[in-house]
């Protein structure tokens, strides 16, 4: 399989510091390996090191043809520049049963490639786009890992829950986002992809809105419609509701005798946190109180994560030592005390 792709930089895409000379990368079978597991600073791959230059491997070229396409992108280059800023490091992982994972401590992202090699990817655009937005999504995540704690060491797990929603849901909006500012610079491919996309819906409202008020691509309202969008489709605020609770499932028994959440209630400002653009402005400003007062955003509709969540909220209110439920401390205490 081979294939070309060039990369070229207009002079209103990338700022002085950004620039770097035009690369062509030939995605061809030459290439070394796939790089899987192979951690890479992203510091490198913005093109600040040479570290690499002797180990081309497919795995390494995808990255970089990657990084490179976002630096085209204002916001994605943003997102970029801050996890390579604050030393977060890249590898490729062959199947993680999602499009990315997170370790936060080690700071790593993981991008999947679903069992494809690094070959398939490069040389097939369909896989390409997939892989370019999976990365701005964790480069979005990393985003918010930076600047927010985690929601259970605060939040109550209602809130936990809530701003869980919220964080995915801005996620795929800065994807949608970034699709759109590649389209502005001649890269129409990736937006093509995003309308045929499960961010379909999202990127059409976006579109439609920007057709009749252009200046609200500036003004965040298009965005505004675009957050919105992604919870009319049921399935994905279901989809995404199960991974919060599975996740508040781990936290309680990792954390059985201390208690897994916190005792705040999410505000208006958490919302609208969320929401903070690498410009320091916020498409939801002046929305959070709305939001956290409108089922639309806060209720959970679906019958079985309703279950799942009550039982949650059970499972707080008990201590569990040798699978044995206590309503006191004290007394799982006194009856087993070499178990806590």
């Amino acid at each position: 399989m081979t294939g070309k792709v060039q990369i070229y930089f207009t002079s209103g895409a990338v700022s002085m510091m950004d620039k770097r000379p035009i690369k062509q990368f030939d995605f061809d079978n030459t290439l070394v390996g796939d790089s899987g597991d192979q951690v890479i600073p992203l510091y490198d791959l913005y093109g600040h090191s040479a570290s690499y230059s002797s180990q081309r491997s497919a795995g390494f070229e995808l990255l970089s043809w990657a990084v490179d396409m976002l630096c085209i992108s204002p916001v994605a280059r943003a997102m970029l520049r801050d996890a390579a800023e604050k030393e977060w490091d890249i590898r490729l992982e062959d199947d993680l049963g999602h499009e990315y994972c997170l370790y936060a401590e080690d700071k790593i992202i993981a991008l999947s490639t679903e069992n494809l090699s690094a070959h398939i990817i490069q040389s097939t655009p369909y896989y390409r786009h997939i892989f370019l937005v999976n990365f701005v999504r964790a480069l979005r995540d990393v985003w918010h890992e930076n600047r927010v704690d985690a929601f259970e060491e605060n939040f109550t797990a209602e809130s936990v829950l809530f701003l869980e929603r919220m964080r995915a849901a801005d996620i795929d909006v800065m994807a949608v986002y970034v699709a759109w500012e590649l389209r502005g610079e001649s890269n129409s491919a990736i937006w093509h992809h995003m309308i045929g996309s499960e961010l379909g819906d999202m990127a059409m409202v976006y579109a439609a809105y920007l057709e009749r008020d252009p200046t609200s691509h500036f003004t965040g309202c298009a965005l505004k419609m675009c957050f919105a969008t992604w919870h009319a489709n049921e399935l994905r605020v279901n989809k995404c509701d199960h991974d919060a609770l599975c996740y508040m499932d781990s936290l309680i028994a990792e954390k059985a005798e201390e208690g897994a959440f916190g005792t705040q209630k999410a505000t208006r400002l958490d919302v609208e946190r969320l929401s903070c653009l690498p410009n320091t402005t916020a498409y939801l400003r002046g929305e959070g109180e709305d939001i956290l007062n409108d089922p639309y955003f806060f209720g959970v509709q679906d019958e079985i994560n309703q279950a799942h969540f009550m039982q949650i909220i059970d499972d707080q209110r008990v201590v569990r030592v040798k699978d044995i439920p206590f309503r006191s401390l004290d007394l799982a205490r006194k009856i087993f005390p070499e178990d806590i």
